[in-house]
């Protein structure tokens, strides 16, 4: 069976050394190493001047789960400088935090945020507008996804000269019910269908060559010809190392955390990794599938 291997030539961006403290801490995580990888997490508060909301929840909950309340006071603060909403905190996991002095510090603190009310509403109307031109699609036959997202794309680039970058900081966390927290920004799909446009010069791309795109954010959103990771048939399967793509070292840093996850309670993290489920229209898609399963990926 023949298989033609075509790899995304899109390299993934970001400060190579900022990745490489944050895949430490979360192997270290993995291997329930709670204070090693805090002190790592800790690097980021010297060495870096921007520290992304997904490593400070994580060093958060490091701490918490040691009882270093102090800690967990100093990262709680850095983590209400991008959201202030400080009903985060009635989850149970910080239950035991809630009885210390420290929690009586974060009540008496006048956290200030830098979301812009005027850029947040305009992101969140992009995309209702951006979700019921994708509705169309399932009505119109369009060959060129750019047609749908050619305008949205144009409007992302002004609002991003206009209020010097989107990001986290000023259109603020995907938090849902108060206590839900998603790495992913609430633009999310609209960079994803930014990248689905495969124009040089789309959002996506100017965002990710300028470095600001997280790498879990950018592994999230792009498609892979070959899925590094795949669960099927209540199975995993890894890809092997001669055909991953070109970002070869963070990929199988991917797979190793994959491996030390998969089956064990890390729900209170959030560590992730690219995989897909597939599913067939046909015996016959299936039957190929699981020959390119044998002969391209492994089990652990």
């Amino acid at each position: 069976m023949l298989f033609v291997l075509l790899f995304t030539s899109l390299k993934a961006q970001g400060n190579p050394q900022y990745n490489f403290v944050i895949n430490k801490a979360e192997n270290l995580i993995l291997d329930n190493k709670y204070n090693e990888a805090l002190e790592n997490y800790s690097k980021l508060k010297s060495g870096f001047t921007y520290i992304y909301a997904k490593d400070i929840y994580n060093a958060m909950i490091c701490s918490n789960r040691q009882k270093n309340w102090e800690q967990t006071f100093v990262w709680a603060k850095l983590f209400l400088s991008k959201t202030s909403v400080k009903e985060f905190f009635n989850q149970k996991k910080f239950k035991e935090f809630r009885k210390t002095k420290y929690w009586k510090k974060i009540l008496k603190l006048d956290i200030t945020d830098k979301i812009n009310i005027t850029l947040k509403k305009k992101i969140d109307s992009l995309v209702n507008i951006d979700q019921g031109k994708f509705v169309l699609l399932k009505e119109k036959d369009v060959p060129d996804i750019y047609d749908v997202t050619a305008d949205i794309d144009r409007i992302l680039f002004k609002l991003d000269k206009e209020y010097g970058g989107i990001s986290e900081d000023n259109v603020g966390l995907n938090i849902t019910n108060d206590t839900i927290f998603s790495f992913l920004p609430i633009y999310d799909v609209l960079l994803r269908h930014s990248y689905q446009s495969k124009k040089e010069d789309s959002y996506f791309n100017y965002k990710n060559k300028n470095n600001s795109i997280e790498k879990d954010m950018f592994f999230s959103n792009i498609d892979f010809e070959l899925q590094p990771i795949i669960f099927y048939n209540n199975q995993t399967y890894f890809l092997k190392e001669e055909f991953l793509s070109e970002e070869k070292t963070e990929l199988l840093n991917y797979i190793e955390k994959a491996k030390k996850k998969i089956n064990h309670n890390f729900s209170d993290f959030i560590i992730f990794y690219p995989a897909s489920k597939n599913t067939f229209s046909d015996k016959a898609s299936e039957q190929n599938f699981i020959k390119m399963l044998n002969t391209l990926y492994y089990q652990q």
